[in-house]
């Protein structure tokens, strides 16, 4: 691993706009840190007749929240944070069943930013912005972007923040019927490999175990409250992109983790039944099956 030289820059030096910022956070919301959002909407107007840079959907807490996204190069300005302000409240009057956070993204947060903060009561969350140029070895020159949040007063999930990581922490985050589906999957497993494995609740994901203790990472889950996702450590393959393309089934990959990430969503009703899995249809469960066999290959399990 070699140390690269990296220098402070900003966006504007680089020929980046708000516009470039805003697209780069509605193609990859979990950049801001606020968790596994999806982006529900950009430029969208409200009431005011002014527009909200970006709305970002939490569906992972009860009830859903909505991330009310203000982006801006340079330092915070008392427009764009009024702005923030506003939308907030507009939307919070149109859409009442969510929760709102407003979100301030600039390259700088002002002390007038956090004046005007102190003087409300408002949630919302500042990020600030830094670029830098990173040159390599080879003469070649980069630019990486890193997203710091410096403010937060929004309480998200206040029931389980302290709570330990175990069945009922997944349940209280996602929902039983999604925890009995990894349940169900997990035996399904054992059944096919022949194996002992049982959950391993951790704070992020629930993974597997061995009878000795030992974590096996060769497959992994993340409940949801009306899915799960299902994920496979593998290498990527045109013949497993066009398996699961044909399936219909969302997926994603993850070059940084090696991981085929699946969405499975939770048998129709609910179901709560212990055998779950039987309320996925014959193509899902092939499917499965043959992404198990080769995950298990692949990491001599």
């Amino acid at each position: 691993m070699k140390l690269l030289t990296a220098n402070k820059t900003n966006l504007r030096e680089l020929g980046k706009n708000e516009l470039w910022l805003q697209g780069l956070i509605a193609k990859t919301p979990e950049i801001l840190g606020l968790g596994d959002l999806i982006l529900e909407g950009r430029e969208v107007q409200v009431s005011s007749g002014g527009r909200v840079d970006l709305i970002l959907l939490d569906q992972n807490t009860e009830p859903e929240t909505e991330y009310l996204v203000e982006v801006q190069l340079g330092p915070t300005d008392p427009s764009h944070i009024v702005r923030a302000i506003e939308y907030w409240d507009l939307r919070r009057n149109e859409n009442p069943s969510r929760e709102h956070c407003a979100v301030l993204v600039a390259e700088e947060i002002t002390g007038r930013f956090f004046n005007v903060i102190n003087l409300i009561k408002v949630p919302i969350i500042a990020i600030e912005v830094s670029t830098f140029k990173l040159k390599c070895p080879n003469g070649e020159e980069h630019f990486t972007v890193i997203f710091n949040r410096v403010y937060d007063n929004f309480s998200r999930e206040p029931s389980i923040q302290n709570s330990p990581v175990d069945r009922n922490y997944w349940i209280r985050r996602s929902s039983e019927c999604s925890v009995k589906l990894i349940e169900a999957l997990i035996n399904h497993v054992n059944k096919l490999l022949s194996k002992s494995f049982s959950p391993n609740y951790n704070k992020y994901y629930i993974g597997l175990t061995e009878p000795s203790g030992r974590g096996i990472a060769f497959i992994s889950f993340y409940p949801r409250r009306r899915f799960i996702r299902m994920n496979f450590r593998l290498p990527r393959d045109k013949k497993y992109d066009q398996l699961l393309e044909q399936s219909n089934l969302e997926y994603s990959y993850d070059n940084y983790f090696k991981l085929y990430s699946v969405k499975i969503p939770c048998p129709a009703g609910n179901r709560l039944e212990e055998n779950a899995i039987e309320g996925l249809n014959q193509e899902i469960i092939s499917l499965i099956d043959f992404f198990i066999e080769e995950s298990a290959s692949y990491n001599n399990i």
